[in-house]
């Protein structure tokens, strides 16, 4: 015992002062370990047994006799004697700087208190779990979910506190949503408590460990084997170790996930995902992943219910934005004339791919190229689209005006009255194709009513219902909108429609014809993407025979038949801008791009070297396109002649306002 005694009082400075007769007390009672190198003591641990484990008192080893593991050795036995321990605890004045110590005795940091001296420095608490695990372990380690085990990065992201700036975490705090605990288990490295321990400023670091106490931690084989940890590295090469070192203990947090069997390690350290994810995924089936990355890959989204562009489906559809590169849409949407940043737009496309609480779109051409971005969220009155972004190129305008009608059109299909505009990066088409489409300034965001019903100018009930709608008009003075206001507030308020004096002309169109220009019929030409694309066109007609001079106007089509396909139906309702003659050359030079017909066609459609064009736009394609006996029918009640039109033809108002009932799905 006198050697003992001798040896604490040489190193007492960080032993702390304990009396002679704590030393003989434990003793007695089995809690002294002395460590010999001949008949020289070489080091003695000193302990209690408290309850359920093993309390460190004493760990000392003389100057002469370090470097040769024999605390680690001295700790073993220690751990013998006491087979039913739950786990080794050590308290140590921070101040002492031995957490490379404790470290090496397979412990970790997880929490600290005030010292008992006169100025409180604080101790911390080092803890070795020995072993079954405990009831949060449990949990995690004996359910047949997968395993995640979290880098130090992302459990800072869900602890640290709001003073502290954190990047990526909303990303990270999807990995805590209550429905994801169903396929997920999650745990952490004992290496987190190191890291967190390291934290310079004490409150941040009290409230850090605070906030991962409930995590459960996967064992240790550290310092027995470090077997992972010496592969991961010759895996890293000596370039990229030196040239990093936050490596060195990236890869003890791998190694823990490793040896626990884990099947997904979560982090946001892009170097470490670019050296390791390949080969941890073939040589140990782990995968090393970011937040959003495991969130889609546990549970990856149902297909989409959201509303589909019918009538684009040839040209264009939206799918999910988890099936897409996020390298990719950051090439093709990050707004950088904005001032966006490249990492920002990432940053928030992850932590909108991990929410549930986002739907993220992607807008696809034929060719499944990536060519409009939606990212939105629903409340209850309104669907919020944080971004709009459509691919930079010839077609970003048509694209744009297709994605403003695709926000409303996904509002009418959800029940939901308004939507809102959030994007801070918008393009200038984007911006351009929602003010063209009467979107406005509104609170800070860029919104819209929208508006499902359908207005009898003639009916007093409508015009009040409209007054209403609208919040500031007088239901007498809507009885005198123009036929060009009404357009206005038919776009402002899409797919408010408003039935007015506005004159109609049915137009028919051979199927070749109407197959490319809009679509319909299905699966009979491949229709032109760039006419897919668009949301105005042109038809060229001969000038003879042409009553079409009321400007705006609305157009029915009439799709007719012919050899390659029988089709006889009025499918579709269009809003005339411009009804003009134009020389062949001159009409073939503006507007080839936006119709079907090639020179050839308008010359066997010109007359005396003059075309017809007509120029129209916002065509909806009819849920149930009216048949020629339906269509027949109707014109029979109404005293007109029900046979197909072979050139267009003025409709009366009352023919219109049955023909559009029965599109709509009325018997």
């Amino acid at each position: 015992m006198r050697d003992v005694l001798v040896l604490h009082k040489k190193h007492k400075r960080t032993l702390g002062f304990l009396p002679d007769s704590a030393f003989r007390e434990r003793a007695e009672r089995g809690w002294l370990v002395l460590a010999y190198q001949g008949l020289e003591l070489a080091g003695y641990l000193l302990y209690n047994r408290k309850r359920a484990h093993i309390k460190l008192l004493h760990v000392c080893v003389a100057d002469s006799h370090r470097g040769q593991s024999l605390a680690l050795r001295m700790l073993d036995e220690v751990i013998l004697a006491n087979p039913n321990s739950a786990g080794v605890e050590a308290h140590c004045r921070r101040s002492y700087g031995l957490h490379g110590f404790w470290e090496s005795m397979g412990m970790s940091p997880r929490n600290e208190r005030p010292g008992r001296g006169l100025l409180g420095e604080p101790l911390d608490i080092w803890w070795r779990p020995l072993g079954g695990p405990d009831l949060f372990e449990n949990l995690a380690f004996e359910s047949a979910r997968p395993l995640a085990v979290l880098d130090a990065n992302v459990v800072i992201d869900l602890v640290a506190t709001s003073s502290v700036q954190r990047p990526n975490r909303e990303a990270s705090q999807a990995l805590m949503a209550d429905w994801l605990q169903e396929y997920l288990a999650v745990a952490i490295s004992p290496a987190v408590d190191l890291e967190l321990n390291a934290l310079e400023e004490a409150a941040e670091r009290a409230a850090q460990r605070v906030g991962a106490a409930h995590l459960a931690r996967v064992g240790t084989r550290r310092p027995r084997s470090i077997e992972i940890e010496t592969e991961l590295r010759a895996r890293i090469g000596e370039t990229e170790w030196q040239a990093d070192p936050s490596l060195a203990v990236d890869v003890r947090h791998l190694a823990d996930a490793v040896n626990a069997d884990a099947t997904y390690f979560v982090t946001n350290d892009v170097n470490l995902i670019r050296l390791l994810k390949d080969y941890l995924k073939t040589a140990h089936e782990l995968h090393v992943m970011k937040p959003h990355e495991v969130v889609l890959h546990v549970h990856a989204p149902e297909p989409a219910s959201w509303y589909q562009p019918e009538h684009l489906s040839r040209v264009l559809r939206l799918g999910s934005g988890a099936a897409s590169s996020i390298d990719g849409l950051e090439r093709l949407f990050v707004n950088a004339s904005t001032g966006e940043r490249a990492k920002d737009f990432r940053r928030e496309l992850e932590a909108s791919l991990a929410s549930r609480d986002y739907e993220v779109r992607v807008l696809q051409s034929r060719k499944n190229e990536d060519v409009g971005l939606l990212v939105f969220s629903e409340s209850p009155d309104r669907i919020n689209f944080h971004k709009v972004r459509v691919k930079r190129g010839a077609r970003s305008a048509d694209l744009a005006l297709q994605l403003t009608r695709q926000i409303r059109e996904s509002a009418v299909a959800a029940a939901i009255s308004s939507v809102a505009v959030t994007d801070q990066h918008l393009s200038r088409e984007v911006r351009e194709a929602l003010e063209a489409d009467g979107f406005r300034d509104v609170d800070g965001a860029i919104g819209a009513a929208v508006v499902v019903a359908e207005i009898d100018l003639l009916i007093d009930d409508d015009r009040a219902k409209l007054a209403s709608l609208l919040g500031n008009e007088r239901a007498e003075s809507l009885r005198m909108l123009t036929p060009g206001a009404v357009a206005e507030l038919e776009r402002a308020h899409w797919p408010l429609k408003i039935w007015d004096d506005t004159s109609v002309f049915l137009v028919p169109i051979k199927p070749e014809f109407s197959m490319n220009l809009f679509g319909f019929p299905e699966n009979l030409l491949e229709q032109r993407e760039s006419l897919g694309f668009a949301r105005r066109h042109v038809y060229f007609r001969s000038p003879r025979n042409n009553p079409i001079q009321d400007v705006p106007a609305r157009l029915l089509w009439y799709c007719s038949s012919d050899g390659r396909a029988q089709v006889s139906r009025v499918f579709a309702l269009s809003r005339l801008v411009a009804s003009r003659d134009m020389a062949v050359d001159q009409a073939h030079e503006r507007f080839s791009h936006m119709g079907t017909y090639k020179r050839s066609d308008l010359d066997r459609a010109s007359h005396d070297g003059v075309v017809h064009v007509l120029e129209f736009e916002d065509t909806e394609v009819f849920r149930r396109p009216v048949s020629l006996a339906d269509f027949r029918m109707v014109t029979v009640r109404h005293g007109v002649s029900g046979n197909p039109p072979q050139s267009p033809r003025r409709v009366l108002r009352s023919v219109f306002l049955d023909l559009i009932e029965l599109s709509n799905g009325a018997s």
